[in-house]
C-alpha cells in the first residue's frame, strides 16, 4: 500500500505559530494526501470483500514531524484530521525531511527531538481493536502506518516553497487462514480418528511496533515486547494481561464442519524472536474413534517468512519464525495426526511442510501446512 503525500510549503505564518525550538524562516506547510486507496468504508466480517480490503487503507488522522539536515526536529510534531485530503502544519525553510504517521495518536510522539527518536516511538496493537456487537475485534480501518520523505525547498528571503512525497507503509501484517481439512490415512494409526474445530487464535503476537520502516526490512520489530494471545475457551494459563479477545475467533464449537473454507484474519506486528515464534493456532476435539470421549488438542502453525523475492519455497514448519510488516500471510491446514495438548510445545510428529510465496500487501503470502 503506498499512500503518496504532497507537501506544499507555502507563505510564512504568524509569530504565534512558532514552536520554541523552531529555527529558520517560518513557513506554512500544507500536507496533501493523494491516495486512491484512502477510504472510510464500513467494516465487514469478510476479509476478502472489496469493502473490507479498501478499509485497510483508511487514514483517520496523521501526525507530521519535520526535521533539518542533521535530523533534528524543526517545530513540534502536529496532528490533524483530514479535510479535503489535507492537513496544514508549520515549519521553516530549514526543513529537509518529513516523517508521517497515520492512525497513531499524537501523544505517542511526546518529547521527540530527532528523526531517530520519532522512529523509536511505538504503535500499540490495542489501537487496532474495536467493538462489534459487544465483542472486541480488530478493525481494518484502524491500521497504523508510517513513512518518511525528503523535502525540497525553493525560494529566498521570506518566501519559500517546497514539496516531498511520502509513501505510507502499514506496521501490521495480515494473517489469514482460509481452509482447514482432515486427511487421516485409512490404513494408518488414525484410520478411525476425527477432529472437530472449536477455536482459531493467534499466539506470541508482539504488543508493539517501532514507527520505522526505512532503516531495514526489520526496523519495525520491537525488542522484548509483551507477547499476546487470543485463546478464550479457556485461556492457556498465561497472565490475563496477555489475553486479547480480538486475536481469536472465540468458541466455534458446532459451528464449523470440516473440510472448511472461508476466512479468519488477524492483524499482527512483525517479529523475529526465535524463542517465541508467532503462531496461528487451530484448536479442537480429537477422537481416536467414535467411542472415544475426545481430548482438546492444538495445532500451532509457526509462521515463516522466506527471503524477499523467493517464491514457491518449501520450508519445514518454523524454519525462521520471522514475520515482516505490510505482508499478507495466507495459509491452509490439513490435519492428519493427533495434535499437542500444549500449544506452547511442538507437535510430536514428522516435520510439517510449508510452501511460502512472498509478496507485498495486498498480494498474499500463501502457506500450506499439513500436520
Amino acid at each position: 500500500m503506498a499512500g503518496m503525500m504532497l507537501i506544499g510549503l507555502l507563505a510564512s505564518c504568524s509569530e504565534n505559530d512558532k514552536s520554541p525550538i523552531e529555527k529558520g524562516t517560518p513557513m506554512k506547510l500544507t500536507v496533501t494526501l493523494d491516495s486512491p486507496e484512502m477510504t472510510r468504508a464500513a467494516i465487514t466480517d469478510d476479509p476478502t470483500a472489496t469493502a473490507y480490503i479498501a478499509s485497510e487503507s483508511t487514514i483517520n488522522n496523521v501526525v507530521v514531524a519535520l526535521f533539518d539536515a542533521s535530523g533534528n526536529i524543526v517545530g513540534s510534531p502536529v496532528s490533524g484530521s483530514l479535510a479535503n485530503s489535507q492537513v496544514s502544519v508549520t515549519g521553516t525553510n530549514l526543513v529537509k525531511k518529513v516523517a508521517v504517521a497515520a492512525n497513531i495518536p499524537l501523544s505517542a510522539f511526546a518529547n521527540v527531538t530527532t528523526l531517530s527518536g520519532f522512529e523509536g516511538k511505538q504503535a500499540v496493537l490495542d489501537s487496532t481493536s474495536t467493538t462489534v456487537a459487544g465483542v472486541a475485534k480488530q478493525s481494518p480501518t484502524k491500521l497504523p502506518m508510517v513513512g518518511e520523505g525528503v523535502v525540497t525547498v525553493t525560494g529566498s528571503g521570506s518566501s519559500f516553497t517546497g514539496a516531498a512525497n511520502v509513501a505510507l507503509t502499514r506496521l501490521v501484517s495480515k494473517i489469514t487462514i482460509s481452509g482447514i481439512a482432515t486427511h487421516f490415512d485409512p490404513n494408518g494409526a488414525y484410520a478411525n480418528a476425527s477432529f472437530a474445530l472449536t477455536e482459531v487464535f493467534m499466539n506470541n503476537v508482539p504488543s508493539a511496533a517501532n514507527c520505522n520502516v526505512t532503516t531495514s526490512t526489520t526496523s519495525a520489530i520491537v525488542n522484548s515486547p509483551t507477547f499476546l494471545h487470543g485463546e478464550q475457551v479457556p485461556t492457556l494459563g498465561l497472565p490475563v494481561a496477555k489475553q486479547k479477545i480480538y486475536l481469536g475467533t472465540g468458541d466455534l464449537t458446532g459451528n464449523i464442519t470440516l473440510p472448511w473454507t472461508g476466512n479468519y484474519s488477524f492483524y499482527a506486528f512483525p517479529d523475529s524472536a526465535q524463542a517465541s515464534r508467532m503462531q496461528l493456532v487451530v484448536k479442537g476435539i480429537f477422537k481416536m474413534n467414535a467411542s472415544d470421549t475426545g481430548v482438546t488438542v492444538y495445532y500451532p502453525i509457526i509462521l515463516n517468512h522466506a527471503m524477499s523475492g523467493t517464491t514457491g519455497s518449501t520450508l519445514p514448519n518454523g524454519t525462521d519464525g520471522v514475520i515482516l510488516n505490510n505482508k499478507v500471510y495466507s495459509l491452509t491446514a490439513t490435519i492428519a495426526t493427533k495434535g499437542t495438548t500444549d500449544p506452547t510445545k511442538p507437535i510430536d510428529t514428522a516435520a510439517v511442510t510449508v510452501t511460502l510465496t512472498v509478496a507485498a500487501w495486498p498480494s498474499a503470502i500463501t502457506q500450506g501446512t499439513t500436520f
